[in-house]
């Protein structure tokens, strides 16, 4: 079965290796990029939170990715407060990459897999050092265009993460088994979904019974 994230959002919860839950998955030149870092607040101002510029995001957010062969499709800040709502004013990021390789050459389950820890620990730390009025993130992992060209396309794998549970992570050296056990110890705010066929991999397999020795 695949799911897109507006699908995730209606199940509830799922089996411990991939949880059903899921919340979705700086201006255009200098001044607005710098106008998005925070300086001292501790609230979720809008001072203390990224423009929601989608075009100045995705340039903002590309170079963490290109590296692993994605690029960023769709980004923005939502508001979960009654589901998943796009609002400027919104404390959770949420990101949306695939493959640039518009045929995904290479991109079998083994390598979404793989790729899940490094994208995420592109991403997460920057988000919340930089915007501290951000307490939540997801990052989803959506086929290329050739397998997928629709506007929401199903996902192959989402990891949402809030600010605490972030903290518990050592980025520099993040496994999916440490992505795992983030939700096992913290099922209401730590999310992992995956489509079935990446579940059932012999990796993802893996990962979920390392997390159980990690909690």
């Amino acid at each position: 079965m695949t799911w897109t994230r507006r699908q995730f959002l209606t199940i509830g919860t799922g089996a411990v290796a991939g949880a059903a839950f899921v919340s979705a998955c700086a201006g255009d030149d200098d001044d607005d990029k710098a106008a998005a870092v925070p300086t001292t607040t501790t609230t979720t101002a809008p001072s203390a939170l990224p423009v929601d510029d989608e075009d100045a995001l995705k340039e903002l957010f590309d170079p963490f990715f290109e590296p692993l062969g994605q690029k960023v499709t769709r980004i923005g800040l939502y508001d979960l407060t009654l589901g998943f709502e796009r609002s400027d004013e919104g404390d959770h990021v949420a990101i949306y990459v695939e493959p640039i390789d518009p045929d995904g050459e290479g991109w079998d389950t083994a390598h979404y897999i793989e790729m899940l820890a490094p994208g995420m620990a592109a991403c997460t730390p920057f988000i919340f050092d930089t915007w501290s009025g951000v307490n939540s993130m997801d990052l989803c992992q959506e086929p290329p265009q050739s397998v997928a060209p629709e506007p929401e396309p199903p996902i192959e794998t989402q990891v949402q993460l809030s600010r605490a549970d972030s903290a518990f992570i050592d980025w520099d050296d993040v496994e999916l088994a440490d992505l795992i056990a983030a939700r096992l110890r913290s099922p209401q705010t730590a999310r992992v979904a995956a489509s079935d066929e990446i579940e059932q991999h012999p990796d993802w397999i893996a990962a979920t019974e390392a997390a159980r020795d990690l909690v």
